[in-house]
């Protein structure tokens, strides 16, 4: 029997990875949105980008934790401010045509509340899908945006992210309109908060749907070719 859809599975799994690609390009929505429980948030962020190696950092100290809408736990912080000292590491591959390849994201430190000791690893993951609104002086939203989705491979259990995270980063870095030239020295706000798994866009689940439709068109037009052949046989 599985011989026999044998190669239907083998085009769905295709199809599927395919779905899955498209949905972690550029396009994609936070489920829940930044600002929501649990999260992560960062204050005065080192954010550069080299533009020669393509290279997007973001580093800096962890300073809040809030598991829910009622509680702000403080993260613990050791050694000095900014990349040296921080607890906070963020690397993205950015070419200079805005094409994104890949991160990682490492979160560290203690939150006492939650019972988490000092120098544990809070969140780590691969970043697997990147969006970026440049700085728009004089405009309604003047501050440059970079955002993330995370694949988790470490997450605290009891921050209750889960096995995703979103990633939103702000800049009034006015450098930061596009990466066609190095910027750096620019600080911001991060915001790293739980996400649910990552739903395709509309685009994508309709290519998912039109690929289901013409495998079933050539599964029936194959067995009505078989019904006609033995239809012939019989003759």
């Amino acid at each position: 029997m599985f011989s026999k859809y044998r190669s239907v599975c083998v085009c769905l799994t295709a199809l599927f990875l395919a779905v899955a690609t498209t949905a972690g390009a550029s396009n994609f929505t936070f489920h829940p949105a930044p600002l929501t429980y649990p999260d992560v948030t960062t204050d005065a962020t080192n954010i550069d980008y080299n533009s020669g190696s393509g290279l997007l950092t973001v580093c800096g100290y962890a300073y809040e934790v809030r598991p829910n809408a009622l509680a702000v736990d403080t993260v613990s912080q050791t050694g000095s401010p900014g990349c040296a000292g921080g607890n906070y590491f963020l690397s993205a591959n950015i070419s200079k045509s805005g094409v994104f390849t890949g991160g990682h994201l490492t979160v560290t430190g203690g939150v006492s509340a939650l019972g988490i000791a000092d120098s544990t690893t809070l969140l780590m993951g691969t970043l697997t899908a990147f969006q970026f609104v440049p700085y728009d002086n004089g405009g309604s939203g003047a501050a440059a945006i970079f955002r993330f989705l995370t694949t988790l491979t470490v997450s605290d259990p009891a921050l209750g992210f889960g096995s995703f995270a979103g990633l939103e980063i702000v800049t009034n870095d006015v450098a930061a309109t596009n990466f066609l030239s190095s910027f750096s020295g620019g600080t911001g706000m991060v915001d790293t908060f739980r996400q649910e798994m990552p739903v395709p866009e509309p685009a994508s689940l309709t290519l998912f749907g039109a690929g289901l439709a013409l495998l079933l068109r050539r599964h029936l037009s194959r067995k009505k070719a078989r019904v006609r052949l033995e239809d012939g046989d019989l003759e």
